[in-house]
């Protein structure tokens, strides 16, 4: 129902408006002279002609004045001027409206200039005729340079009239519309704009467009102008090939001026305070294209394109193309195509449009510029308040010969692009040119959904860069910025730059560099803080070029969930490039950073990872951190700083997958406490090459479930491990490892921390399958623990085959190191078939662990000799195929000598040699005399009884009871103890405390203190 309602309403309006022109016509078709020159105009009738002659001349100036001027379709008016005229200057004083539905002619090469300010309607059958310019106004007068003014005001004097050349136009209080009415041009819009403005067929030209629709033309290298109140081209066609096309739309009491240019007039709107509207519709078709192309002009207030209109302004020649400007107030380009084209050695004007408020592009709406052969596409202008492009509409800017493409430049408070298109710059197949820069300039918000800005080659040449800035930028949708190269491309990507003064987010978005064989350019974004949702970062190549850096700075926070960001090469030559973040805080939730050489047979590296993160780092869920080769360069280097890292089920590595390449080195500082849950952090090789280093610093450092690790499966040896910290903690099965599964050798592994606890079987272990175990070095200040069958390992051939133990040296000199009896938490430097290793363990005291030697672990485990079966907690350096080759164990105790035994003391009763005393009551002058060694009695008020105990002292045997184990060796580090010398007296200490003393005192407390107390009688 609706669309047979649509459909009435189109025949209706049909029939309307031809009843409009109809009776337009019938009542308005004629020119009249209103009388009022000094020679005045004469009109006659030939056929349907009407011949005008007369007029007043004044220099090259012809001046025509008419009371109405209306051409019926099928008419002709024809100005039958001499040839000297350069200028025929007509106005209309009538009240009437100017309806023109047929031909307005003159002779020679003379501009045509008609002036009402009522109104001027163009019929569909309007054509020119003429070897000038036209000018068709609804102004009040034309200005000229000597000051003078014709006006279409009657007044009773006659108007003076000047030789010189006309300047201007000046439009009274309320202007008349002018209006151009047509049948509309004869393309399918879609095939011959939307197919080819935005590259979906890059080789293919874009076809050349000359409606063959009729309507008002001027000749080559001349000048079409349409200047009024309200203006609209409902269908119209309007065409100056190689000329200029002038549409302008002033309001009330406004003045435009006129230029003379090689092509006619150029209007200026400088002195116009206002403006009125400026519509197409209706497949109007606007064109200036010829043997260099010409230039469209349009200023207005409210200028729409709409249903299917077309503007072009192409170049066939060598000469350049003219340019596309609008200026408005809001600009609406609505299913509408505006474009400059050079389809040969010339290059394609510019375009620009400026609006005070908005600039809408929407509805498969498009303005570009493009070269077929060797000129240079057009830059592209947008300014405005506000613009959004959207609904398959767009900005593209093409080469397919040997041009560049033309520069893009947006300047806006708001900007909004949106499904498909966005702005595309780029070169075809066949092109040796470059694509031009893309620069968007957004005060305010900017918004990208489901849209693109694209620079690409898919030739010769280079992508255009892409410089962006924006107080906020979201991409959404699909969204994506892109430079880069395709198919046979030999030239590189262009750089991204992106600066947002406030929040940057992507969701479902894209930022991407790609070459084919050139290289990929640089990516960098700058904010104030940064989120990414199922998005990516990419610069990679695929043949043979280097992948760019990607440069990411957020003042603030930095989250990335499910996201990655991306520099890698797949071809055989070309290294990744490097990644560097800095942020004030970072999140990588289930998202990936990779630098990677992805090809076999390449000999390109993977490039380095930077981060650096001024509060909180976290890391979790799978994805991680990633520098990888897989043919025969290295794995980058990753390196992280932050005040707080959380890692949490996402892994860091550095590796390798091919022959020669080695891994990259990883080092992480953490000014706070680091977190590693279910997490691993790796360097590893399975060629020839080494792992990398590992260096980790932080205040606290707290494994769970997960390690710190430099392996090689090769004949590589596994990197070396650091790790320095205050409180080492590493638990359910965590740990920190240099291990060897190949041939090679395990790395050292060096650890600084105040305090380690193992718990739950978590191990340090510097181990190999068939290698030399690696060294293990720990400098611990307070304590070791070592719990729940933990261990710390340089054990080699773990895989029953040959390696010596690597050496273990435990520096804890004001520590101690402690594990709970029977849980199977050992220290071990053992090898299968090798030489076991060293363990030097330096400490204040050791509990619930001891040295156990080949012989005692034959005797406990005879068949496997494997000391992490046993419950008992253990210190092993043994060969367990070999005992001849089993290593050593030293430790190095200041308070136990394990040589020597528990003393029993004499069960005989010794007598003692005090002398007997006497009770004195005052206590005052009471002494005592020990004479020799033996008890003393209980209280200084009784005497010794005959019944006290004697007790000597006990001569220590150094050689009782004696363990003989060859494989340990101890070194007590006290001195011998002195002698005990026998005390000769007492004295009061500061706190009031008895002190026995050997020597006399300088002072004599109480009474002589070697004077025995006298009895009382």
């Amino acid at each position: 129902m609706s669309g047979m309602i649509t459909r009435w309403g189109w025949f209706l309006g049909i029939a309307i408006g031809g009843a409009y022109a109809f009776f337009a016509n019938c009542a308005l078709a004629q020119i009249t002279p209103d009388g009022t020159l000094p020679n005045n105009s004469n009109v006659t009738e030939s056929g349907n002609t009407s011949v005008i002659t007369g007029g007043t001349q004044a220099g090259s100036n012809l001046f025509h004045s008419f009371k109405e001027f209306s051409v019926r379709a099928g008419d002709t008016a024809f100005f039958n001027n001499a040839a000297d005229v350069q200028n025929i200057i007509s106005r209309v004083t009538g009240g009437s409206v100017s309806n023109i539905d047929g031909l307005i002619k003159a002779n020679g090469t003379a501009n045509v200039f008609i002036i009402n300010p009522n109104g001027i309607i163009f019929g569909p059958n309007a054509s020119l005729n003429i070897g000038g310019s036209f000018i068709g106004s609804t102004a009040s007068s034309i200005n000229f340079a000597d000051g003078t003014k014709f006006s279409a005001t009657p007044s009773p004097d006659k108007p003076l009239l000047t030789i010189t050349a006309p300047i201007g136009l000046g439009l009274g209080t309320n202007p008349g519309e002018i209006k151009v009415q047509g049948l509309g041009h004869e393309f399918a819009y879609d095939s011959a704009i939307i197919k080819y403005s935005f590259a979906a067929d890059p080789g293919k030209p874009r076809p050349r467009l000359n409606s063959s629709v009729p309507g008002l033309e001027v000749e080559s290298g001349k000048t079409l102008a349409l200047v009024g109140g309200k203006v609209s081209v409902e269908g119209g066609v309007l065409k100056s090939p190689a000329g200029r096309i002038e549409i302008g739309s002033v309001g009330s009491n406004g003045a435009v001026s006129l230029v003379s240019v090689p092509e006619g007039w150029k209007l200026g709107y400088e002195a116009a305070p206002s403006f009125a509207d400026i519509q197409f519709s209706g497949k109007s078709f606007v064109s200036t294209t010829g043997v260099g192309g010409g230039a469209i002009a349009i200023a207005g207030k409210n200028i729409n394109f709409t249903e299917q209109s077309i503007l072009r302004a192409d170049t066939l020649g060598d000469r350049n193309g003219g340019e596309i400007s609008f200026v408005g107030k809001e600009i609406v380009i609505n299913q509408s195509d505006i474009s400059s084209n050079s389809f040969s050695s010339g290059n394609t004007g510019q375009i620009i449009v400026v609006a005070n408020n908005s600039i809408r592009l929407e509805n498969k709406a498009g303005l570009g510029t493009r070269v077929q052969e060797s000129g240079k596409a057009g830059d592209i202008t947008l300014q405005a308040d506000s613009i959004f492009i959207g609904n398959y509409s767009g900005l593209s800017s093409n080469t397919d010969g040997a041009g560049n493409a033309g520069r893009m430049e947006i300047k806006a408070n708001s900007l909004v692009i949106e499904d498909r298109y966005g702005l595309v710059n780029g070169t075809g197949n066949d092109s040796t040119g470059n694509g031009g820069e893309v620069n968007i300039n957004v005060a305010g918000p900017m918004e990208l959904r489901a849209s693109s800005i694209d620079t690409y080659s898919f030739g010769q040449g280079n992508a255009g860069k892409i410089d962006m800035s924006a107080n906020s930028l979201r991409i959404e949708g699909g969204g994506a910025i892109v430079s880069r190269t395709e198919k046979n491309s030999t030239g590189k990507a262009g750089e991204i730059n992106i600066n947002v003064a406030g929040p940057m987010v992507g969701n479902r978005a894209g930022i991407v560099t790609n070459t084919q064989t050139g290289n990929a350019a640089k990516i960098s974004i700058t904010a104030n803080s940064l989120l990414i949702e199922n998005s990516g970062v990419y610069s990679r190549t695929f043949i043979t070029g280097n992948a760019g850096e990607i440069n990411i700075n957020v003042a603030g926070s930095f989250e990335s969930k499910s996201s990655g960001i991306y520099t890698d090469v797949y071809g055989t030559t070309g290294d990744a490039g490097k990644i560097n973040i800095y942020a004030n805080s970072l999140l990588l939730d289930s998202s990936r950073i990779n630098s990677q050489a992805l090809q076999e047979y390449s000999t390109g590296n993977a490039g380095e990872i930077n981060i650096n993160v001024a509060e909180r780092m976290v890391l979790r869920n799978p994805k991680g951190i990633f520098t990888n080769s897989v043919g025969k360069g290295d794995a980058g280097k990753i390196s992280i700083y932050a005040n707080s890292f959380e890692l949490e089920n996402s892994p860091i590595n550095s590796s390798t997958s091919n022959t020669t390449g080695k891994a990259g080195e990883i080092n992480i500082n953490v000014a706070g406490p680091m977190v590693i849950n279910t997490a691993d952090i790796s360097t590893n090789t399975l060629g020839t090459g080494n792992a990398g280093q590992i260096t980790v610093t932080a205040e606290s450092l707290k494994i769970n479930s997960g390690g710190i690790v430099a392996t090689t499966s090769g004949s590589g040896n596994a990197g070396n491990l650091s790790v320095r910290t205050k409180t080492l903690v590493i638990d359910n099965q965590g740990r920190l490892e240099v291990k060897s599964t190949g041939d090679g050798n395990a790395g050292t592994l060096n650890i600084v921390a105040d305090t380690i606890q193992l718990d739950n079987q978590s191990r340090i272990n510097a181990t190999s399958t068939t290698g030399k175990g690696g060294d293990l070095r720990l400098q611990i200040g307070n304590l070791l623990l070592l719990r729940r069958g933990s261990s710390i390992s340089t054990s080699a051939g773990n895989d029953n085959k040959g390696g010596d133990g690597g050496n273990i040296t435990i520096n804890a000199p004001s520590g101690f190191i402690v594990t709970v009896p029977n849980e199977n938490s050992d220290i071990t430097a053992n090898a299968f078939s090798g030489t076991g290793g060293k363990i030097t363990i330096n400490a204040t005291d050791i509990f619930g662990i001891a040295p156990l030697s080949s012989q005692e672990l034959k005797r406990l485990r005879p068949d496997d000799s494997d000391p992490t079966k046993l419950q008992t907690n253990d210190i092993t350096a043994i060969s367990q195929t070999n005992p001849s080759l089993s290593g050593t164990v030293e430790l190095n105790t200041p308070d136990i000598d394990l040589n020597s035994d528990l003393v029993n003391l004499p069960s005989v009763p010794v007598d003692t040699k005090l002398a007997q005393g006497c009770n004195s009551p005052n206590y005052a002058k009471s002494s005592f005399i020990y004479t020799g060694r033996g008890g003393l009695p209980p209280n200084p008020k009784d005497i010794l009884t005959p019944d006290a105990v004697q007790v000597d002292w006990v001569t220590l045997n150094p050689n009782s009871d004696k363990g003989n184990s060859p494989s340990v060796s101890t070194n007590p580090t006290n001195p011998t103890p002195e002698p005990i010398v026998e005390a000769t007296g007492w004295v009061f200490n500061a706190k009031g405390e008895v002190v026995f003393t050997a020597d006399a005192p300088n002072t004599t407390p109480r009474s002589s203190w070697q004077t025995p107390a006298k009895c009382r009688s």
